[in-house]
């Protein structure tokens, strides 16, 4: 667990990779999903910023969901974007 943990934080910290992998499955995706949650949370943003990754979150949520694991990839780097690594 404390190895998934870690894995999680390391992925969080890459701020110069042009593009995240895609994620391996659905699963995959939903911890994906919560990493970038969490780390939105620890971020201090101004309103307009915390809507666009709310509305960010809320899309790669239902591309989890709905198993479209390339465009989840790409929202997940528009999310890293958007809360600045």
């Amino acid at each position: 667990m404390i190895r998934i943990l870690a894995a999680g934080l390391v992925l969080l910290s890459l701020t110069g990779a042009a593009s995240a992998e895609t994620p391996a499955d659905q699963q995959a995706c939903n911890y994906l999903a919560d990493q970038l949650a969490e780390a939105a949370e620890n971020k201090a943003m101004d309103d307009n910023k915390i809507a666009e990754v709310g509305g960010l979150l809320a899309q790669l949520m239902t591309q989890c969901e709905e198993n479209q694991l390339a465009e989840a990839g790409q929202t997940a780097d528009r999310i890293r974007a958007a809360v600045g690594g």
